[in-house]
């Protein structure tokens, strides 16, 4: 078959194959309602410790957005066949910097460390959307 998505596919090598099977899956689970955290678990108690900023809802927002941008980079490569400059570094960046929050706002054992994290992320994203309203003018906003 050629000038087809199975060509293009086929011309992948095994692990880019693999990515993107992975990568539609991981698509499919995350267009899903969020798990519900498991009562008694670690992330339950950081719940009740912090109603409003939650370690589990930050977590898989940072899940979700890293598969969006890899979706967005087998668009880009498979379905669109184009292979822009720094568009697909800029996509797998970004993937890699939502999963590695997602990992360092989870990984420590203790609560008290996790709802620092929290906090520390909401505050970090509070001050990015503060510096956006600078730069628009406040009829965009």
């Amino acid at each position: 078959m050629t000038g087809g998505r199975a060509s293009r596919e086929e011309a992948l090598s095994p692990i880019a194959v693999t990515m993107f099977t992975t990568i539609n899956r991981w698509v499919e689970i995350t267009g899903q309602e969020p798990p519900e955290v498991e009562p008694g678990s670690p992330l339950a108690g950081d719940a009740r410790k912090s109603k409003s900023l939650q370690v589990a809802h930050a977590a898989w927002t940072g899940v979700v957005h890293s598969v969006d941008h890899l979706h967005a980079l087998r668009a880009l490569l498979i379905q669109a066949q184009v292979l822009n400059l720094g568009a697909p570094y800029t996509l797998a960046r970004s993937a890699m910097e939502n999963a590695a929050t997602t990992v360092w706002l989870l990984e420590p054992a203790q609560r008290p460390e996790r709802l620092r994290r929290r906090l520390k992320l909401a505050h970090h994203e509070a001050w990015e959307e503060g510096k956006l309203h600078e730069l628009l003018p406040a009829k965009a906003l």
